[in-house]
């Protein structure tokens, strides 16, 4: 039976070099300069995988054109990281009839994907898409927008007292002024 290998790297667009394919993370790989990117991949039989490096801390949403009794099968190809856990989702907007599964990476490394089922003559096209998550943008974003608006409350409460200070000041002013007043008609 023929063996259908197909390599990818969602991170770049040449494939990795043949010794990178089992243990080295190529160098940049999912960095904030190198974010996570998706694939796609066509599967003719249960034999057939990819290659690809999946960024830890992401989650990736795999979907595919067909339904069936496909299974997602991953492993880690690089030494020391652990299986991702993989679990059934729903299916995403523009697939019908397809299958999806929530891919959740602990630790970056190189894994091979399988889609078991896959056969009989119709090729499964499966797309895998990250899901990265925005909670450090937003806390970081927030906390801008909380230091501006500090900022601004800064500026507005010294303005506020600069006021108070200049009205106090004419006020003192008028005030020497009358009592001068009073005192040349008193004398």
């Amino acid at each position: 039976m023929f063996r259908n290998t197909l390599v990818l790297t969602i991170l770049a667009l040449a494939p990795l070099p043949l010794a990178a394919q089992v243990a080295d993370i190529p160098a940049g790989s999912c960095t904030d300069a190198s974010p996570p990117q998706g694939g796609r991949a066509s599967f003719s039989s249960s034999a057939d995988n990819i290659r690809i490096v999946l960024c830890g801390g992401v989650k990736y949403l795999a979907e595919t054109n067909r339904g069936g009794n496909f299974r997602l099968n991953l492993r880690a190809l690089t030494a020391g990281v652990q299986a991702p856990v993989v679990r059934e989702g729903m299916m995403g907007t523009g697939v019908e009839g397809g299958k999806s599964w929530v891919i959740d990476v602990g630790t970056t490394g190189i894994f091979e994907i399988r889609v078991e089922g896959a056969g009989g003559g119709i090729p499964v096209d499966l797309t895998l898409t990250p899901r990265v998550d925005n909670s450090k943008d937003k806390a970081k974003k927030d906390a801008e927008k909380q230091a501006k608006k500090a900022q601004e409350d800064s500026a507005k409460a010294a303005k506020k007292m600069a006021e108070e200070a200049k009205k106090a000041e004419e006020k003192a002013r008028k005030d020497a002024e009358k009592k001068a007043k009073e005192a040349g008609q008193g004398s």
